[in-house]
């Protein structure tokens, strides 16, 4: 019956059967004879055929406008069409309520199925009758967004008989928002809600006056998609493409946000088209172009979208740099995007100096756009978090030219630079504070030291144009040689740990660690040795000289400090000895006349710098500190071995010295200790030499840098005149003396940025200590120590 009731009902060009419900319905025939029928749902209609043996076969076109209806029952349900009533098998009710749907539904017509929404957030599992209602019901080009079920039911009256109760789903389009309820049989009851956004509290939904109760799912998403409500077509599109982003756990949903972006885009909307391209950037995806022009958005317009997508600074920054290209066609949305980039990468942490790049690039960025005002707060706040950068000025490369303000804290230099643009001065002028701090960061540029000329006070002012003087031809001139001053006093011992010593040798300093692990303790010297080959330093003989010491001393705190002179070929430079008592080692060139000659101020730098290597328990670390004094007393010389390498633990080399020159302390006149040293001290000063090249060679010169730095400040507030202390760098050094006479030639700058034949910087461990100075000089440090030293 079922085949002969199909080849009937294709017959009738309805197109193919879908569907074949068997129904109980009883009929008389003509001849008393009964007939059974079934329902047959095609794709353009619904047809009831009734065949049998002996019986006519009828066809009955369920809408063909006669009277219908269906009404349930307990037992079986009935479909009554005009006057013939047919019995619904209770087991078929599903089937024959969906085919009657869909029939009235279709109304003659197949509609385009709905594109697949599947595994899209918001939108659940569409079910054929729903699938076809809302095909039928869609405007052209409108976009189905959300499509989920309450959980809830609604009565919807039916044409077809008494009312029945259908799920309540919620539909969002992008032009529509609705409730709907469909019955069994394709009866719709559809209410259109407001365009406000929906408030969601828990189960309850409200909009306007509008009011339905949600299952715990839908409501979560119904909350997620509240905002949506109360938006225009494209913000919808756009908006929901982000919550499925948000939620591109699959893959589905990732393809969604990528469809709704590209039909938003259509319709011409740039936010979209930004989206698409900074989803894809994210996604290290080739990006497309970016929107030729973005006019007619605000200037946080990608700021927003780059916020609420909630993708990464690498992505926010790989837009903005797209921007930046288009120099100022691309802004004010550079800048605005900027700010927002910058604020994630904060947020996302990482390297301190990445980070303090990132503060410094955005404050240029607002500053070249005239808002100072905004890049006063980051560069303040960078400054309080910019981690030290104090190595570079004690590692610099070994071709950077301090002179031309090549290395050093590169950061901290453009950081200031910047605040001076940030906080300019009364009238226009360069803020004082920034000019200060650039002056000494950049200590050997003259003109960072000419700007602060111009705005610091008066005491400060004073030293800048000292420092100018000393840095432009002619400033390192023989000094008039007066006197330091007198009236020195003790420096507190607070004073001395936390202003006098470097900063990164303070307590908590960054190479106070390294120093400890480095350097041992130097192995005192035979001093009976110096007592009776040296000539001791004393005020009858010596004058100034004696006076020199004996300052030093009260001002640093080291007892009972003595000094020797030491004559013959190698009488030149400095050298203090922590002995008992401690005494200082004095070149006789530099108390003689002479070249070599120092004036008291510049023994005073030099004197000064000797005691606090005692008053710090300095050792000597490097090849450079290796020296020998060569005492002469009566015309007799013996060279005198001392402090050759004794930083390194386990090395017994000075021990081993002092023990051959105690053997050779009653040799003939003239013989050289240094020569029957030699054979002993060859091999390992190879070894050596060889170890320094190793990988804590950095570090060892670092850490006898930072701790000949202390010595110079304390050097320099002894004497109080910069010039006579860079004199006295220069004239303690033999292979220095012939840089001083070119320095008095043609200034401190040339001497100090000669490059050797491979390009790296001749002086490089004199221009730094040079450079440390003069920074010092200018420092509120100084004039501190000076100030409590001298009474001034």
């Amino acid at each position: 019956m079922t085949d002969r009731a199909r080849e009937l009902a294709e017959d009738q060009g309805l197109g193919p059967v879908e569907a074949m419900i068997g129904l109980d319905a009883t009929r008389e025939s003509p001849g008393g004879k009964r007939a059974s029928s079934v329902l047959c749902l095609c794709e353009r209609g619904l047809l009831v055929v009734t065949t049998k043996r002996g019986v006519r076969e009828e066809l009955l076109d369920v809408l063909d406008g006669r009277p219908l209806s269906y009404t349930r029952g307990r037992l079986r349900d009935q479909l009554t069409i005009g006057g013939a009533r047919f019995g619904v098998p209770r087991r078929a009710r599903a089937a024959a309520e969906r085919a009657l749907a869909l029939a009235r539904l279709r109304r003659g017509g197949q509609p385009e199925r709905a594109a697949s929404l599947a595994g899209w957030r918001y939108v659940d599992e569409l079910g054929i009758v729903a699938e076809t209602w809302l095909v039928s019901t869609l405007e052209t080009d409108e976009v189905v967004l959300a499509w989920l079920s309450t959980g809830t039911t609604r009565l919807v009256p039916s044409s077809l008989g008494d009312a029945s109760s259908g799920a309540l789903l919620v539909l969002l389009t992008d032009r529509r928002a609705l409730t709907v309820a469909l019955s069994p049989v394709g009866d719709a009851r559809v209410e259109s809600l407001p365009e406000v956004p929906l408030r969601v509290d828990e189960r309850s939904v409200r909009a306007g006056n509008a009011c339905f109760t949600a299952d715990r799912s839908t409501a979560a998403r119904l909350g997620e998609l509240a905002p949506l409500f109360a938006l225009t077509p494209c913000d919808r599109l756009r908006e929901l493409a982000r919550l499925e982003y948000e939620h591109r756990r699959k893959r589905a949903a990732l393809e969604a946000a990528r469809r709704l972006l590209a039909l938003a885009a259509k319709r011409g909307d740039l936010r979209s088209e930004v989206a698409a391209y900074l989803l894809a950037v994210e996604r290290s995806e080739p990006p497309a172009e970016l929107p030729h022009s973005l006019a007619g958005l605000e200037a946080n317009a990608l700021a927003t979208l780059f916020e609420h997508w909630r993708v990464s600074a690498r992505a926010g920054r790989v837009l903005e740099s797209a921007l930046e290209d288009r120099g100022d066609a691309g802004e004010p949305w550079a800048l605005e995007l900027h700010v927002a980039v910058h604020a994630a990468a904060r947020r996302e942490g990482g390297d301190p100096l990445e980070l303090a790049r990132g503060d410094l690039a955005l404050a240029k960025h607002l500053l070249d756009r005239g808002a100072p005002s905004r890049a006063r707060p980051i560069l303040e706040r960078c400054l309080t978090e910019l981690p030290s950068e104090a190595l570079d000025d004690l590692l610099p490369p070994r071709d950077a030219d301090l002179t031309e303000g090549a290395g050093g804290q590169a950061l901290r230099i453009r950081l200031y630079e910047l605040l001076a643009r940030a906080r300019p001065g009364d009238g226009g002028r360069p803020d004082p504070m920034a000019a200060a701090e650039l002056a000494r960061l950049q200590p050997l540029v003259v003109s960072r030291t000419r700007v602060l000329i111009g705005v610091a006070e008066p005491g400060l002012r004073a030293r800048a144009v000292e420092v100018a003087r000393v840095l432009e031809v002619g400033g390192l001139g023989p000094c008039p040689g007066g006197a330091p001053q007198t009236d020195v006093r003790p420096l507190p011992e607070a004073m001395i740990s936390g202003l006098l010593e470097h900063p990164l040798v303070r307590e908590g300093g960054a190479l106070l660690g390294r120093l400890q692990a480095l350097l041992a303790e130097v192995p005192r010297p035979d001093t009976s040795a110096i007592r009776d080959y040296c000539e001791q330093l004393s005020v009858e003989r010596h004058g100034d000289f004696a006076r020199v010491l004996a300052d030093a001393a009260l001002m640093l705190g080291v007892p009972r400090l003595e000094a020797y002179v030491s004559r013959g070929d190698k009488s030149v430079g400095l050298r203090a000895y922590d002995g008992d008592p401690p005494f200082v080692l004095v070149g006789g060139r530099h108390l003689e006349p002479g070249e070599l000659a120092m004036t008291p101020r510049e023994l005073a730098f030099a004197i000064g710098a000797e005691a606090a290597h005692l008053r710090f328990g300095h050792s000597r670390a490097t090849s450079s500190e290796v020296w020998a004094g060569a005492v002469e007393k009566a015309r007799q010389g013996l060279d005198v071995a001392l402090g050759i390498m004794p930083a390194w633990k386990g090395v017994k080399l000075a021990q081993r010295a002092r023990g051959v020159m105690t053997a050779l302390r009653g040799a003939p006149a003239g013989r050289s200790l240094a020569g029957a040293l030699a054979p002993k001290l060859a091999p390992r000063a190879a070894t050596l030499r060889q170890e320094l090249l190793g990988p804590i060679n950095e570090e060892l010169v670092a850490a006898h840098r930072v701790m000949q730095l202390t010595a110079d400040r304390a050097g320099l507030v002894l004497c109080g005149e910069l010039g006579a202390a860079v004199r006295a760098m220069l004239l303690v050094r033999r292979d220095h003396h012939a840089e001083l006479v070119r320095a008095e030639r043609v200034g401190i700058a040339p001497v100090l940025a000669r490059r050797s034949p491979g390009g790296a910087i001749a002086l490089q461990d004199l221009a730094i200590r040079v450079a440390a100075l003069v920074a010092f000089y200018l420092s509120d440090d100084f004039a501190r120590l000076y100030g409590s030293a001298h009474g001034a």
